[in-house]
């Protein structure tokens, strides 16, 4: 079974809503949809902030229900001020690298071992 994956972006001026990114972004969290064993809900709530220091980054908020069914992802981009008086963005290849890192590696991990962990309790008893 395959979750459905939703998303938000917050903010007007969050740098993905322009094209580059936009664009990508649907089609991309549909590759996920069908990794997720037990979740069947994922929403997504995609922020950005400004970071005055770029050595300590924002963290992103995992949160899933007690059934495991649903999971809220709060995914933080943050924003550095640059000299020339701008703020930095990451390029889309480096945003996209990130988040299918933690997709993969945090969100769909974890949903996975719950899911063996659920199966393994279910065989014991």
């Amino acid at each position: 079974m395959a979750a459905v994956i939703k998303y938000d972006i917050l903010e007007d001026n969050n740098f993905l809503r322009d094209s580059e990114y936009l664009f990508y972004i649907s089609n991309f969290l549909n590759e996920f949809e069908d990794k997720f064993k037990l979740a069947e809900k994922v929403f997504i709530r995609f922020e950005e902030s400004i970071n005055p220091n770029p050595n300590n980054p924002n963290l992103h908020e995992l949160d899933v229900t007690e059934n495991g069914k649903e999971i809220k992802l709060v995914y933080k981009s943050t924003r550095n001020n640059q000299p020339n008086g701008g703020l930095s963005k990451p390029s889309d290849v480096e945003f996209f690298r990130g988040l299918r890192f933690y997709l993969t590696n945090i969100v769909i991990k974890e949903d996975n071992d719950r899911f063996a962990a659920l199966n393994l309790n279910q065989e014991e008893e």
